[in-house]
């Protein structure tokens, strides 16, 4: 069975594979800032635009808040005016099958990279916190972490390096650099 995260160099060629801006977006929003499918869908450019720290995204449970990065701003481009769906439905089919092409993935390998990210970056509850996962229980997050150092290429460095990447507007991939 495929892994289901990405590593940085396939972040990479799935962001440069994305045909379009509302594409990227969905991918920003997923690998980025940890949205499920659901939170993809039903986010507007209102929830967006004017905020500064956070945001609140609503899927399939309750509202939460997410952490509005400058990172992230760059990647989804807000257009003028900024209003209506984020991205449309059709944005989840091209990712859907961009990432089946890349590594017989689906979407939600996009959050559990930002997942691993997290864990990487912070102890499991921070990293439950900032995904909206709720309480994680120790004897689940002990053997996810002997599940990940029985791979052989953990994403243990590569992920954590993803989630401290920066996109230069001149050059959108290209121009990546460590923070």
């Amino acid at each position: 069975m495929d892994k289901q995260y990405l590593s940085v160099q396939e972040a990479e060629l799935l962001l440069r594979a994305c045909p379009d801006a509302d594409a990227r977006r969905y991918v920003a929003l997923s690998l980025f800032a940890g949205l499920r499918s659901a939170e993809v869908a039903n986010l507007r450019w209102e929830d967006l635009v004017g905020q500064s720290e956070t945001f609140a995204c609503q899927g399939k449970g309750q509202p939460r808040c997410v952490p509005l990065t400058a990172n992230l701003m760059v990647w989804l481009q807000p257009p003028t005016p900024a209003e209506g769906p984020v991205v449309t439905d059709a944005a989840a089919h091209k990712v859907r099958a961009l990432l089946g092409n890349l590594k017989s993935a689906g979407t939600h390998a996009l959050r559990t990279t930002y997942l691993l990210c997290c864990l990487a970056l912070h102890d499991p509850e921070a990293a439950a916190q900032s995904a909206g996962i709720g309480q994680v229980q120790e004897a689940s997050h002990t053997a996810f972490s002997a599940s990940l150092l029985a791979d052989p290429s953990p994403p243990q460095r590569p992920a954590f390096s993803l989630i401290n990447l920066e996109r230069h507007a001149a050059n959108p991939v290209q121009g990546w650099l460590l923070l």
